[in-house]
């Protein structure tokens, strides 16, 4: 997987993720990459309120939860983002490293390093490509 953090990136991804919410407004996986990218686009606001919609249109999707959950953390809304990533991983018994990748980033925002350390350990264990550890590897 490559990451391509470039402006012009990021306004195509938005693009067709709007293209895609318009064909089906009712779908919770569109709104939860609607907020995903909105979050890169530094949408605060509206991110949150994609990640609401998902979560409100399947209350038992749990990529819906983890979605809210990433951008929560994000914005350093620690305790809603922890919330919302152990829903998640209730709603998903075998959840993947980015799971983890948000609950680690939900302890870092309420300040509980070591309980994010924890979970970015239990994320390498998920995946040898866990996220937090390729950044920067080339």
């Amino acid at each position: 997987m490559i990451w391509d953090p470039r402006l012009e990136t990021l306004e195509r991804a938005y693009d067709h993720i709007r293209f895609a919410a318009d064909l089906d407004p009712q779908g919770p996986l569109t709104q939860g990459v609607l907020c995903w990218v909105q979050l890169w686009r530094k949408q605060g606001e509206a991110a949150i309120a994609a990640g609401w919609r998902a979560v409100a249109l399947d209350p038992n999707d749990a990529d819906a939860y983890l979605f809210l959950a990433f951008t929560l953390a994000a914005l350093g809304r620690g305790e809603e983002a922890l919330h919302n990533i152990i829903k998640a991983m209730r709603l998903n018994p075998h959840p993947s490293a980015v799971y983890q990748t948000a609950l680690c980033l939900s302890y870092f925002a309420l300040e509980e390093y070591e309980l994010a350390i924890a979970a970015c350990q239990r994320g390498v264990e998920v995946t040898d490509a866990f996220i937090p550890t390729t950044i920067g590897s080339a």
